[in-house]
């Protein structure tokens, strides 16, 4: 704190607690994914392999082998997991290799793929999942549930400032560039 204040002198914009508060969110941002991208390299997964994984356990239903299964586009998976399709696309391939997704082209649609949980992605993530919860459990056991729920409460309004600003700085730049051609 104390640089931040030192900082404040020099600059007039330095807000101490402002500065403060931020570098303990991204510092706790650091520690918590750091811990995360451990326990996913103890399973071989990555971030970005878990999501696709996941959001292939939820929605419609495909029956392979008297078993269900979840089916999604790529470009669905893309739009969900909020990536480009580009990134959908290599995360699929590796997944693919591994045996843990199937592509299948759609019977009514040749231009069309689906995306399918194989039984042995499903057997991973059964096996993934329980210590996954676990984990992300210890690392909010700092915090009981009345804490999480204000922490989420502030989250969520720190989220609609920032998206506000962001519009605003938007509507700003177009008003810039519609002075630049008058």
């Amino acid at each position: 704190m104390e640089c931040f204040i030192e900082a404040s002198k020099q600059f007039p914009d330095c807000e101490p607690e402002d500065m403060f508060t931020l570098t303990m969110f991204f510092h706790t941002y650091d520690v918590l994914w750091k811990r995360k991208c451990e326990h996913y390299a103890r399973y071989g997964i990555t971030q970005g392999r878990f999501m696709m994984l996941i959001l292939l356990m939820d929605d419609k239903n495909v029956c392979e082998k008297n078993r269900k299964f979840p089916a999604r586009t790529p470009a669905g998976l893309a739009d969900l997991a909020q990536i480009s399709r580009a990134s959908v696309t290599g995360l699929l391939d590796s997944l693919e290799k591994d045996g843990f997704v199937r592509r299948k082209p759609d019977p009514d649609d040749r231009r069309m793929v689906s995306i399918h949980l194989t039984a042995r992605g499903k057997a991973f993530m059964d096996e993934f999942l329980p210590p996954h919860f676990k984990m992300m459990n210890k690392l909010m056991s700092g915090l009981d549930k009345n804490e999480q729920e204000t922490l989420v409460v502030l989250l969520n309004k720190l989220i609609a400032k920032v998206n506000a600003d962001v519009g605003d700085e938007k509507q700003a730049n177009l008003k810039v560039n519609l002075k630049t051609y008058d």
